[in-house]
């Protein structure tokens, strides 16, 4: 899985998780992704780049937030 974590000026971090439970963090120019790209959202690589997964993406926000509710209760 490939998620935004976050965006510094015009530079993208990407938190890329690996097959064997791995993570690494690359930077991309926000440029190469697509246009209106958040941090958070989770991307799939493409032959022509990449492209955002809106249902991965809606799924992990829905995620997070009930974290984040959990933890204020």
């Amino acid at each position: 899985m490939i998620i935004i974590e976050r965006i510094e000026d015009e530079i993208a971090v990407l938190e890329i998780s690996k097959c064997n439970g791995e993570i690494e963090h690359r930077n991309l120019p926000v440029a190469w992704l697509p246009y209106g790209v958040r941090e958070g959202d989770v991307l799939r690589k493409t032959e022509h780049g990449y492209s955002v997964d809106r249902e991965a993406t809606k799924v992990r926000r829905a995620e997070v937030l009930a974290k984040l509710r959990a933890l204020s209760e």
